[in-house]
């Protein structure tokens, strides 16, 4: 499975668990930064703020070329409250241990 599924499995559980078709207001908590298809995902449950440690650009990914979470939103007009930073060394090192990331040497 791929790790982007993941994050729609998460909205969908918490869909099924609060018996509701949006998540409006809620906080998203996560060790990653979503990509352009989970962004989307989150924008249409109308996630309000999203809480993550990790950033894409700290991995110098090369599959995502200056993605960001933030120029997503711009492009569409998504107010996301946004905090960065939170536990980024433990982040890091458990992407870091998963490996599969195409980053620049």
């Amino acid at each position: 499975m791929l790790a982007q599924n993941w994050w729609v499995i998460a909205l969908r559980g918490a869909f099924a668990s609060l018996k509701r078709t949006s998540l409006d207001g809620a906080t998203l908590y996560t060790t990653m930064e979503p990509c352009p298809m989970c962004a989307e995902a989150m924008r249409m449950a109308k996630v309000a703020r999203l809480v993550l440690g990790l950033r894409h650009a700290d991995l110098k990914r090369t599959d995502l070329g200056s993605y960001s979470i933030e120029a997503y939103c711009r492009m569409l007009a998504w107010p996301l409250d946004l905090v960065t930073g939170v536990r980024h060394a433990e982040c890091l090192a458990l992407r870091r241990r998963w490996g599969k990331d195409k980053i620049a040497k």
